[in-house]
């Protein structure tokens, strides 16, 4: 990760980020990387806090002041164009040469349409690349590992620690 990046990471509700690549963003902004977090839903239908104060605490534990939340309706996240357009312009305005989300494979049906939108959306982006959360198919096969120190681990794990 020498080259400096443009990053956005997409996740459904509130702690998909964290849980799914909270190490790497850390990783990324110590390298000096931009990263760009982009919460598509409010995670109301996961009981996740309305305010979304452990949500920007837990980023901010991470080291993202950069984030957006999209507000679209928790559990009814579609593959379509809205959501596909709202993505790309994410991607356009923050120039973006790396992006992380859900495996298209996942068992809960926000994140693989998160993920097939993503990937309509990031379709000009040179990297895109899909994180393993709790409710990835045990047929997710990584083809990439990314290291992490101990601090990036302990920065993910103090990151989810801001979620009841």
């Amino acid at each position: 990760m020498s080259k400096k990046n443009n990053v956005l990471v997409v996740g459904c509700h509130p702690d998909d980020v964290e849980l799914g690549c909270g190490g790497t963003i850390s990783k990324h902004i110590a390298s000096g990387d931009r990263v760009v977090a982009l919460i598509m839903t409010n995670g109301e239908k996961g009981n996740h806090d309305v305010s979304f104060g452990e949500c920007k605490n837990s980023l901010k534990e991470i080291g993202v002041t950069d984030y957006i939340l999209a507000g679209f309706s928790d559990g009814f996240l579609k593959d379509d164009y809205e959501v596909v357009d709202f993505i790309e312009r994410t991607i356009k305005k923050y120039k973006i040469n790396r992006v992380y989300t859900h495996h298209p494979e996942d068992t809960h049906q926000d994140h693989r349409h998160c993920s097939k939108a993503v990937s309509s959306a990031a379709r000009r982006t040179p990297e895109i690349l899909f994180f393993e959360g709790p409710s990835t198919s045990p047929s997710f096969e990584p083809h990439l590992f990314i290291e992490l120190s101990e601090e990036d681990l302990s920065r993910k794990l103090n990151a989810l620690s801001h979620y009841k």
